[in-house]
């Protein structure tokens, strides 16, 4: 029966991740194989949700094998997504980046986000596409201080919100927009943007 159950749980823990993740996977993924930093800080989230549900439901072992499911998770964020050795803003070499790509075949694979190279699928054939995985970088860190996995004062997120800023930002007549990473595929000459960042 506890089997069962804790199936139950991570079908359930795995629906609401894939059910938001994927969605967004798909839109973003540059058709490779990559680990979005977002993907561990929901699933993180969802972890602790689907705890909350099984202790709910009288299911400790459940819940305590989610919660350290979710605390291994949180206790990798900074090496599988913060680089020290960026180049993007004088002064600023640490911060989150966008994406640390991965063989998901390799086993034992080097996480490493200072020195991998992500290839961006979405450039004309003949352009630049691989660019180092430390100079991509998006907003998606803010999640972590929205779900509350860090603090909005964490130095590392203050640094990033510089980094962002710096190299996201394009002030326009109706306000700031920030675009979505940098060397953006998808943009016209670098200059589609969405209004506001959250």
């Amino acid at each position: 029966m506890a089997i069962a159950r804790i199936a139950v749980f991570q079908r359930c823990s795995d629906a609401l991740c894939h059910a938001n993740v994927t969605r967004m996977a798909e839109k973003r993924r540059e058709r490779s194989q990559w680990l979005l930093s977002f993907d561990a800080r929901f699933k993180h989230c969802c972890s602790d949700w689907a705890a909350w549900f099984a202790r709910d439901r009288g299911d400790e072992g459940v819940a305590a094998m989610l919660e350290e499911y979710a605390d291994f998770l949180e206790c990798h964020i900074e090496a599988w997504t913060v680089t020290t050795e960026g180049s993007l803003v004088p002064g600023i070499q640490t911060h989150y980046i966008r994406i640390l790509p991965e063989d998901v075949g390799n086993a034992n694979p080097l996480e490493d986000p200072n020195s991998k190279v992500l290839k961006i699928k979405n450039h004309p054939a003949g352009s630049q596409d691989s660019f180092s995985a430390r100079d991509i970088v998006d907003a998606g860190f803010l999640q972590l201080a929205r779900y509350g996995i860090r603090r909005p004062d964490d130095p590392v997120i203050v640094d990033s919100l510089k980094i962002i800023d710096a190299v996201l930002k394009v002030n326009t007549p109706v306000g700031p927009v920030w675009r979505r990473y940098n060397h953006d595929g998808y943009t016209s000459g670098g200059v589609r943007v969405a209004r506001g960042l959250f």
